[in-house]
């Protein structure tokens, strides 16, 4: 089973949202500081999220994404084999 956090720009499964997240402030010229005041969210939790060592709870990704002017609506996609 899979879960996928969301969807990207061009519509692609994001399974990794740390990958997503960093890729996302650095489209947009920001820097971990400016996202971390434009969320709320402490820059050394950005950094755990980003290297995999946490994930975020519903709460801060929907903080994460309205900082960087996107929806936060997120599915989850479960895949099953056998």
């Amino acid at each position: 089973m899979s879960d996928s956090i969301g969807r990207d720009e061009r519509g692609e499964s994001v399974s990794d949202f740390g990958e997503f997240l960093r890729q996302a402030w650095a489209e947009r010229g920001m820097t971990q500081r400016e996202l971390t005041k434009k969320s709320g969210v402490s820059v050394n939790m950005i950094g755990y999220i980003e290297r995999g060592e946490s994930e975020p709870t519903l709460e801060t990704a929907r903080l994460l994404l309205v900082a960087l002017g996107m929806s936060y609506t997120i599915g989850i996609k479960k895949d099953r084999t056998g």
